[in-house]
């Protein structure tokens, strides 16, 4: 520590006036064998003594880009912007071992209708439909992705429905989403 005068802190008119240590005192460690504060991240022994860099024991280390496979998932409408965002993951983010998961989300009251009324009438066909729809799309989808040059790479086809198709899609847990937008009046590139 060094030997600074301390100053006084106080505002004019208090009567109780309040010594601190010159400021440069917060930068220097304590001597050997003082306990560090509980607050304190790095220990006083990790810290060099000019304070030019700090090492730390710490098992805690920076993420680094996994090499292991990785999960995209793609919404997909049945749209060309939808076609264009799996192209763009094929070609960019996906590598061999990962999966693309497309799920396309069913907004639609006639479907809602339609479920309600196969369920009063005890046929359920709805659910076979929506079945359908995924077979038809991974099909679609499996004959896009053989033109790209990573071929060990996973399709899975999910078809929900669903009053929110925001809030489902966000639900997933994947490593990347990619979702398409459709703007008005701009080019449509993605």
């Amino acid at each position: 520590m060094t030997n600074a005068k301390p100053h006084l802190l106080a505002k004019p008119g208090e009567e109780d006036v309040e010594e601190i240590a010159d400021a440069s005192d917060i930068f220097e460690p304590p001597p050997p064998g003082t306990p560090p504060p509980t607050d304190h991240l790095l220990d006083y022994d990790s810290a060099s003594p000019n304070l030019q860099t700090i090492s730390s024991q710490s098992s805690i280390s920076l993420p680094e880009r996994s090499t292991r496979s990785g999960v995209h998932m793609v919404a997909i409408d049945n749209s060309p912007l939808s076609d264009e965002a799996f192209d763009w993951a094929c070609r960019t983010l996906a590598k061999d071992g990962d999966e693309i998961v497309l799920v396309n989300v069913v907004k639609d009251d006639g479907y809602v209708k339609m479920l309600s009324e196969d369920y009063e009438k005890g046929t359920h066909n709805l659910e076979n439909m929506l079945e359908q729809m995924g077979t038809e799309m991974r099909k679609t989808f499996r004959r896009r992705l053989e033109a790209f040059p990573v071929k060990n790479i996973r399709l899975s086809v999910h078809v929900k429905l669903s009053d929110s198709p925001k809030t489902t899609i966000c639900e997933l847990v994947v490593v990347t989403s990619v979702i398409g937008k459709e703007v008005l009046h701009s080019r449509q590139t993605f």
